[in-house]
C-alpha cells in the first residue's frame, strides 16, 4: 500500500476507472464485497447476506475486461461460498468455479434451501426431498481451506445418512447447522479449532421439539470452543438438560451461551461456574428466577449480561418493578441489556418508566461487550 501512494502523484484522475494499479483494485473490491456481506443478524449469519456477496463479485467482475481480470485473480474475493438447493445441477457447476477461484484462501460455506432464510424458513419448501450430494461433502470436508460451515433446512434420507457426511475438518472454526428434523443422529467429527457452534431446530411441530438438542453433545470435546448456541423457533423447546450440562463441564473456555429454551438452576449453576463466560442468552416461560440468581452471582466479574433472545415477562414493568432494580445494582446492569442495547423492545414499556429506569441506571454500565466480542 506505501508504494501505491507513492506513484498516487503520477496517476491522471481523469483517466477511467480502468486505470486504478490492481492491488488498489482489489482492496477496493473486498471492501465492497464485505460491505454488500455485512450482516445486522446477531449472530453474524444470514443467508441474505450471502447472496449479496455472490451478486457483488460477479457483478465487479462483469464492469469490463480488466475488472473481471483482477477479481479472478483474487481468491480471497470468492472464499464465502453459497450453494442453494433450489437448481441444484446449476448451483453445483457455480459451487465447484467459486471453489477454484477461492485458491488456498480460508473458505465459508453456507448450505441453504432458499429464498428462505437462516431464521425465518420458508412455508412450502421441498426440504424433505433435497439432500446435498456426498460429492460435495467429500469435495468441502477434505478442503483444509474450510473456516466456517452453515447447513440451513437440514435434511438426510435413508440412503444417505448425515452421520456419513462428515469428515474431518482440521481448520473449522465455525459450524452452523440447523435442520427442521431432530439431528439425533449426528455423529460429530474432529474439529480441535472450533470456536463457534450453532444447533438451530427448524420445525414447527410441538410434539418434535422434546428431541432437541441433540444427544452426541455429551461426547463432543472442542478444545478451543468460545461461542455455543442452542436455538430454536417454538416457544416449547425442551432441552436436555443432562446433555448440556455434561458438554458445558468440559468447555470451561466457552464465552458465550444462548439457548432457545429454558436455564433450570441446574443449569444456571452450571453456568454461573464457568470462568470465561461473558455472555447469556435465554429464551423461556421459566427462564427468569434462576437467570436472576445467576446474574446476582456472576455480575460483578462480567462485562456483558444480557439474558435475552426474548425473555417474555421481563418486559413489562409490572414484572419487576423499578424499585426492585433501584435497590439492587446488579439487576439495574442486568436489566440494562435488555432494554437499552436491546431497543426494539422500547415499545413494550411506557415513556414515563423509560426515563425514570434509564436516569437510575445511568453511569453503571460500560460497553466493554463491544471489545470482548471482536475478540472471539
Amino acid at each position: 500500500m506505501t508504494l501505491l501512494l507513492d506513484k498516487l502523484p503520477a496517476l491522471n484522475w481523469k483517466q477511467p476507472a480502468v486505470s486504478i494499479f490492481p492491488e488498489l483494485l482489489t482492496h477496493i473490491f473486498m471492501f465492497v464485497v464485505r460491505d454488500w456481506g455485512e450482516s445486522e443478524s446477531p449472530n453474524g449469519i444470514n443467508i441474505r447476506d450471502m447472496k449479496r456477496i455472490r451478486k457483488a463479485r460477479f457483478t465487479l467482475a462483469a464492469v469490463c475486461q480488466r475488472w473481471r481480470e483482477v477479481a479472478i485473480s483474487t481468491p480471497a474475493l470468492w472464499s464465502t461460498i453459497l450453494l442453494p438447493y433450489s437448481r441444484i445441477s446449476f448451483n453445483i457447476d457455480l459451487f465447484m468455479y467459486e471453489l477454484g477461484r477461492s485458491g488456498n484462501s480460508l473458505l465459508s460455506l453456507y448450505i441453504a434451501d432458499l429464498p428462505g432464510s437462516l431464521h425465518t424458513p420458508r412455508e412450502g419448501t421441498r426440504v424433505s426431498t433435497l439432500v446435498t450430494p456426498r460429492e460435495i461433502m467429500i469435495i468441502v470436508t477434505q478442503n483444509p481451506s474450510l473456516e466456517a460451515f452453515l447447513w440451513s433446512t437440514l435434511q438426510t434420507a435413508p440412503s444417505e445418512p448425515l452421520q456419513n457426511q462428515f469428515l474431518p475438518m482440521p481448520h473449522l472454526r465455525q459450524l452452523a447447522l440447523s435442520g427442521k428434523i431432530a439431528l439425533s443422529t449426528v455423529s460429530f467429527f474432529d474439529a480441535p479449532n472450533l470456536t463457534v457452534l450453532e444447533l438451530l431446530y427448524q420445525g414447527r411441530n410441538q410434539s418434535e421439539a422434546p428431541l432437541f438438542p441433540f444427544p452426541p453433545l455429551k461426547d463432543i470435546f472442542f478444545p478451543d470452543l468460545r461461542v455455543l448456541h442452542i436455538g430454536g423457533h417454538t416457544d416449547t423447546l425442551q432441552t436436555n438438560d443432562a446433555a448440556i450440562i455434561s458438554f458445558l463441564c468440559v468447555h470451561s473456555s466457552l464465552q458465550v451461551f444462548s439457548l432457545s429454551g429454558d436455564i433450570t438452576e441446574a443449569l444456571a449453576e452450571v453456568l454461573s461456574a464457568l470462568p470465561s463466560l461473558l455472555h447469556v442468552a435465554a429464551k423461556g416461560t421459566y427462564a427468569k428466577p434462576p437467570l436472576r440468581k445467576w446474574c446476582a452471582k456472576k455480575v460483578s466479574v462480567l462485562s456483558w449480561v444480557s439474558p435475552t433472545l426474548y425473555i417474555h415477562d421481563l418486559y413489562h414493568p409490572n414484572v419487576w418493578a423499578l424499585d426492585k432494580f433501584k435497590k439492587d445494582p446488579e439487576l439495574l446492569m442486568f436489566a440494562r441489556q435488555i432494554w437499552v442495547d436491546r431497543p426494539v423492545y422500547r415499545g413494550q414499556v411506557g415513556a414515563t418508566y423509560w426515563d425514570d429506569l434509564l436516569s437510575t441506571m445511568a453511569g453503571m454500565y460500560t460497553r466493554r461487550v463491544q471489545d470482548s466480542m471482536l475478540e472471539l
